[in-house]
């Protein structure tokens, strides 16, 4: 895979049933890979230092539900908050019962409750193309702060593959992870893609040597 130019492919979970076993290994092996790439600990310390009490977070993309669980787990290191996870998928089994969940595409708007404070992504961007994240960035725009993790896109070769494959991932995820890869993002790409046009956000980007992309983006008024 030549890493120079973004490639976006259709990724063969998003076509499978929730139900599937193929989907369910799948999913079993993206907690593993979350866990090897370190976003959600990553999101954490973030939210430590940046979430203000009573704020409202909406999760774009929310699956299964993991990455919220996750920091229901972890609310007692946090400001009380409100979440909401939107998805086109049902509310999943486990979601707390104390949170809003909203089964819609993304790009039906804000609902009844308008922007939130705080929007998280994870992995999720990738599966847009350049003219549809512009399109996203206008939405997003009136969003404070935002805090997104995606692929980095880095050469693929022949030893990533022998390492998930060594790892037992599933060949559904094999394949998924490459195309991952491939359309994920490097530099200053996605902030200029979502954010241009809009002076008075600031970004910061990282990219870990693990093959994370995270993107935290805020208002100057909201800096810390």
């Amino acid at each position: 895979m030549n890493a120079s130019a973004r490639r976006v492919e259709a990724e063969i979970l998003d076509e499978l049933p929730p139900e599937d076993p193929a989907a369910r290994a799948s999913r079993r092996d993206l907690r593993l890979l979350n866990r090897f790439l370190g976003n959600w600990e990553w999101t954490l310390g973030l939210l430590r230092r940046r979430l203000r009490p009573h704020q409202r977070i909406v999760e774009l993309g929310a699956g299964e539900g993991a990455w919220g669980r996750y920091l229901w787990g972890r609310r007692d290191h946090l400001p009380p908050f409100a979440y909401t996870g939107v998805d086109r998928s049902p509310r999943p089994a486990g979601w707390p019962g104390a949170w809003d969940w909203e089964q819609r595409d993304l790009r039906e708007g804000w609902g009844r409750d308008g922007p939130p404070d705080l929007l998280l992504v994870h992995l999720l961007l990738h599966h847009f193309e350049d003219g549809e994240l512009a399109a996203l960035g206008e939405l997003f725009r009136p969003v404070s702060l935002w805090v997104f993790c995606e692929p980095r896109r880095v050469r693929w070769t022949r030893t990533k593959d022998f390492l998930l494959r060594l790892g037992g991932a599933h060949p559904v995820t094999r394949h998924d992870a490459r195309v991952s890869v491939a359309a994920g993002f490097r530099g200053e790409e996605l902030p200029e893609l979502l954010a241009a046009g809009d002076p008075g956000r600031r970004m910061r980007v990282e990219e870990s040597p693990r093959g994370a992309y995270r993107l935290e983006a805020w208002r100057e008024e909201s800096a810390s």
